[in-house]
């Protein structure tokens, strides 16, 4: 959770790590693939309407059975979005289920 944010989001950054550990710590979320999360540059742009912005890239690496390991996930959350840290749990619950069923991952084809 790199990148430095500016004094008057000091309360959205405190929020959203609250939310992220909430939802982290959650039984259904806590196995699922993990993401980085950043607050650099790009956590400035969103509308304000927006949660989060999600990138995914195929990783370059394989493991050992020949497979492709998990995509690689950035997030950057809306650091100008005010909001509880009850809310951005569910928004990061939600996210780490759209990775989990593979819809932001890059190589899929399918829309199902």
């Amino acid at each position: 959770m790199a990148g430095h944010t500016p004094k008057k989001y000091a309360e959205n950054r405190k929020a959203i790590d609250q939310g992220l550990k909430m939802a982290r710590a959650h039984p259904l979320i806590r196995p699922t693939p993990g993401f980085d999360l950043t607050y650099k540059d790009r956590a400035f742009d969103l509308p304000q309407q927006a949660w989060l912005l999600v990138e995914c890239h195929a990783p370059s690496r394989w493991t050992y059975s020949g497979m492709e390991a998990e995509p690689i996930v950035t997030v950057w959350p809306n650091l100008r979005r005010r909001t509880t840290p009850s809310e951005w749990a569910y928004a990061f619950a939600r996210l780490s289920l759209h990775i989990v069923l593979g819809h932001v991952d890059p190589n899929r084809r399918s829309l199902a």
